[in-house]
């Protein structure tokens, strides 16, 4: 009986073997990847959301200010400035809207990732028209 609780008490003291703890490792480094991968595509339709919320409220906003000062195109900062919207007034690559306003129509744009205009992952609000 001595025997056995002093074989216990050795393989207790042992610890984990190299072999064990890089099992574990790369256990964790496989989950880590899978959850980068997933998570990934996820941020990034997040942020196209964002922006586009961002684009819809900077718009109802302009849209708001030209009832009282028809011939006046106001941009994010100006809107800002006259705390016609709260919050943050770039997109969510840092970069401000670009507010174009033509006769009663107002179109906001994100130039998105890229920060590129003209290229296809500008958020445009209201969208164009399908040609």
């Amino acid at each position: 009986m001595n025997a056995t609780n002093r074989l216990k008490k050795l393989r207790a003291a042992r610890g984990m073997s190299l072999v064990e703890i890089m099992i574990v490792l790369a256990i964790i480094g496989l989950m880590a990847g899978t959850v980068a991968f997933v998570a990934i595509p996820q941020l990034q339709k997040a942020r196209v959301k964002e922006a586009t919320n961002r684009a819809l409220a900077i718009r109802g906003a302009v849209s708001k200010e030209q009832i009282d000062e028809p011939t006046s195109c106001f941009n994010a900062v100006e809107l800002k400035a006259k705390k016609a919207i709260e919050g943050d007034i770039n997109d969510p690559w840092g970069k401000p809207f670009k507010v174009v306003c033509e006769g009663d129509d107002v179109t906001v744009t994100s130039f998105g990732q890229d920060g590129k205009e003209g290229t296809e992952d500008d958020i445009v609000q209201p969208k164009p028209a399908a040609k």
